[in-house]
């Protein structure tokens, strides 16, 4: 028995026998006042050999209360016995020792404890006792002797040769199970890589004879890290796992699976905190390699599926999201013909997704695709062209230790897609009224040749009705695979589109076009996001011949309330139309000058645009805008610069409200550059 918590059961199990047949051995300080338990383990420990020493301490606690005993001076190893009253659900105890640091702890839910300890050297200790549930009377007493106890915990033993257990030279032989120790006597040579130490570590040795899932729990009265090497106990290099704070300071854990061999498991302190700890150890069958794979549930197109981690272990690694250290579970798909294939799994619990597939089951050198991400957070999805033959999909998840819920799914449309689609093709194009718009090309038909897409590619097609003269804004985003945009006066003809790319802005005049949302290669294909934007630009004209001049060398103040939002500065454009009110200002310069135009506002964000034409003209808005520069927050406002060289001639400034609301007085100044 090297361990209080084997010890306290030997006494437990002792205790019920004497309870059960009331045989009370009577000592000097027993009165018939006496808890009948404490009773029972006194003479217990009197059974194993054990003398009772000093006085017996009583008292009484309320939940949550807690008093500290002085217990003097201790010389050897001794057992504290507590025990609580009537109403007492359970009792907590702790033996701190002269510098504050607690040597022993009771872990059970029951209202008696029982610890143990042997320090080196006479020292005094005190004794925390705790009422965690309950209240009511409690008891205690200490008693030494009986030769059953080790010398201190298993961290202070010494081998055949004197040396201290516990390094790397000497490690502590580790088997399933829970041991206890103290950091507090061992060496600082190591640290782990999740945390940073300068505190002592206790060493020790795991053999693993099979291929098995295994758990270690780390609960420690200090903030604990946890970590495991295999191979070369002090080759930093050898580490597999690391764990610090799970699920608080106070906890650490490592679950994974271990290949048969022998690892070293690293009982450490973050910084340079140390102390007591228990260590448990549990080991679980682990499926082979093999195993897992013949196991694997059957994927069929079309359906959603309920899927779990819970239980597994990190069976599979994957080329991304650092590896997918997550539990993962596996899924098989047979492909008939070579196809569009889409699977996406979708974490119904909170833990970041990761899918990933294989050719060879087993084989991690396999993989064809990899995913960490899809078209809304909490998804992963692996989208492409297969091959005939059979795949295996790994439902797993990013961090160490992450397991849950999760819906799979998997998709097949022919190589050429299907006439089915909506808003596939020029016939079916969908009228553009709001945004954004989601949209899928997966199972599109290529029926659209935009020039910058490529050749074969899928494509869905959108029609947008313009009645005045406008600027058109367009952008894709949680695109699962990569799209370009196409803008045409007339459908599938080439020689008719006015832009193409992945974003679009575009003064339009009125009449309907088509927007093509179209595959940048023959294999893109997928969801997408498409936001866009429609600006009425007849009221520009207006706002060109009432703008004030304003010269070089001057300051002026100025405000964009009530005014309309009838420009759009470049540098704001990513957010398709959501600019705020503006003002527009005429520079006319007699010569080449080399100036600095500023703005600044309190309290909102505009940008500060320079145009060398005032009204949008057909084509690309950039071709009216020189430069543009959005404000930066400043100890004495929001500031926004430009600084140029410009020719003789007529200039247009632009004060643009960043979002809807941003709106307010600023002051503009324009000066010469020296």
């Amino acid at each position: 028995m090297n361990t209080a918590k084997a010890i306290e059961a030997i006494v437990r199990e002792l205790a019920i026998v004497m309870l059960s047949t009331v045989s009370l051995v009577s000592c000097a300080a027993t009165t018939t006042t006496l808890e009948p338990r404490y009773v029972a383990i006194h003479n217990a420990l009197v059974a194993l050999g054990m003398t009772e020493v000093g006085p017996i301490r009583q008292g009484s606690l309320g939940a949550g209360k807690e008093t500290r005993v002085p217990l003097g001076v201790v010389s050897g190893c001794m057992t504290v016995a507590v025990v609580g009253g009537d109403g007492v659900a359970d009792i907590d105890a702790t033996l701190i020792d002269a510098s504050g640091h607690p040597q022993a702890h009771d872990t059970t839910n029951e209202p008696q404890a029982v610890l143990s300890v042997c320090p080196e050297s006479p020292q005094s200790f005190d004794l925390l006792v705790r009422v965690a549930a309950g209240g009511g009377a409690w008891v205690s007493a200490v008693f030494q002797g009986g030769g059953v106890f080790p010398r201190g915990d298993s961290t202070l033993r010494a081998n055949a040769d004197g040396e201290k257990q516990g390094t790397c030279d000497t490690p502590i032989p580790l088997t399933e199970g829970m041991v206890t120790g103290s950091t507090i006597h061992g060496e600082h040579e190591f640290e782990g890589s999740c945390a940073a130490s300068d505190a002592r570590e206790i060493v020790y040795r795991l053999d693993v004879p099979e291929r098995a899932n295994v758990t270690l729990d780390l609960e420690s009265h200090f903030d604990g890290v946890l970590y495991v090497r295999s191979g070369d106990c002090s080759d930093g290099d050898s580490e597999i796992a690391c764990d610090d704070d799970s699920p608080d300071q106070t906890h650490s854990r490592v679950s994974q699976i271990f290949e048969a061999g022998t690892y070293f498991v690293f009982v450490d302190g973050y910084t340079r905190e140390g102390g007591t700890y228990k260590l448990t150890v549990t080991f679980a069958n682990a499926l082979s390699r093999l195993e897992v794979c013949e196991q694997a549930r059957f994927l069929v197109p079309g359906q959603a599926v309920n899927g779990s981690t819970e239980g597994s272990f990190n069976s599979a690694r994957a080329t991304c999201a650092g590896g997918a250290e997550g539990a993962d579970t596996a899924w098989r798909l047979d492909v008939r013909s070579r196809s569009r294939i889409r699977i996406t799994e979708r974490a119904v619990d909170d833990f970041v997704p990761v899918l990933h597939m294989r050719r060879a089951c087993p084989e991690e050198a396999t993989e064809v695709a990899c995913s960490d991400s899809g078209v809304v957070p909490g998804e992963a999805t692996v989208i492409g062209v297969f091959d005939p033959g059979t795949y295996f999909a790994f439902a797993d998840a990013r961090e160490k230790n992450e397991a849950g819920q999760y819906v799979i799914e998997s998709e097949v449309a022919p190589l050429d897609g299907e006439e089915t689609t909506q808003t596939d093709g020029c016939g079916e194009a969908t009228p553009l009224r709001s945004s954004p718009v989601s949209g899928d090309t997966f199972a599109a038909r290529d029926d659209f040749a935009a020039s910058c897409a490529g050749v074969g590619a899928p494509d869905v097609v959108y029609r947008v009705d313009v009645a005045r003269r406008s600027r058109f804004m367009a952008s894709l985003s949680a695109e699962e695979s990569a799209h370009v945009l196409s803008v045409s006066r007339r459908c599938g003809d080439r020689a008719a589109e006015t832009a193409c790319g992945a974003t679009v802005d575009e003064v339009l005049a009125p009449g309907s076009y088509f927007v093509a949302v179209d595959g940048s290669r023959e294999e893109s294909f997928g969801r997408f996001t498409l936001a866009w934007h429609l600006q009425d630009l007849t009221q520009q004209p207006a706002a060109c011949t009432k703008a004030p001049e304003v010269a070089v060398g001057s300051k002026l103040t100025s405000t964009t309330v009530g005014s309309g939002n009838v420009f759009s500065a470049s540098c704001l454009t990513h957010g398709l139309g959501s600019s705020g009110p503006d003002r527009l200002h005429r520079l006319v310069l007699a010569s080449r000058k080399h100036v600095r135009i500023s703005v600044r506002t309190q309290g909102f964000d505009v940008a500060l645009s320079l145009r060398k034409s005032c009204v949008d003209g057909e084509g690309s808005q950039q071709a009216s805008e020189i430069a543009c520069a959005p404000t930066a927050s400043q100890n004495s406002g929001h500031l926004a610069v430009l600084d140029r060289v410009l020719e003789r001639g007529t200039y247009w400034v632009l004060v643009d409200g960043a979002s809807p609301d941003a709106e307010g007085p600023f002051v503009l100044s324009v000066d010469e550059a020296r």
